[in-house]
C-alpha cells in the first residue's frame, strides 16, 4: 500500500510524507476477535526466525506466502498472491529500470516518442 504513496528521491531511498502516512488506512488490531488472533499469534510463533528472501523476490518467498496466508485467512482475505507478482514487478522493488520491465511485456519502449508531442 505504502508503495503507491512514494515520494520519488534521488538515490535508492524512497521517502514517505507524514501527512501521506497519516491518510493510509490501517487495520485495528484491538478490534480482531480471538479466532483471527491465534491465527496472527501462531502464524507469528511459527514464522518469526525464518528468513526473508530480498524484497524482489518477494512474489517466490515461501515465507512470505506464509504471512499472506495467514493474514488472509486471519482478516478473511481472498487469495493475494496476484498482488504479490504485481508487486514483484514494481520497478522500485525489484531494482530495475522501467523500460526493461515494459519490454519484459511485450511492449517496445521509447523514452523519446511523446518528447516532442503537445497537449
Amino acid at each position: 500500500m505504502t508503495v503507491g504513496h512514494r515520494v520519488p528521491t534521488r538515490g535508492p531511498w524512497v521517502s514517505f510524507k507524514k501527512p501521506t502516512l497519516e491518510r493510509l488506512p490501517v487495520r485495528n488490531v484491538a478490534a480482531l476477535g480471538n479466532e483471527a488472533l491465534s491465527v496472527l499469534g501462531d502464524a507469528f510463533d511459527g514464522i518469526a526466525t525464518k528468513l526473508l528472501e530480498p524484497i524482489a523476490s518477494l512474489n517466490a518467498d515461501p515465507v512470505r506466502r506464509e504471512i499472506d496466508t495467514a493474514l488472509m485467512t486471519a482478516l478473511q482475505l481472498s487469495d493475494v498472491k496476484l498482488v504479490s507478482e504485481l508487486l514483484a514487478q514494481e520497478p522500485i522493488l525489484c531494482n530495475s529500470r522501467i523500460e526493461s520491465k515494459v519490454t519484459q511485456i511485450g511492449f517496445k519502449y521509447h523514452p523519446t516518442a511523446t518528447a516532442g508531442a503537445s497537449g
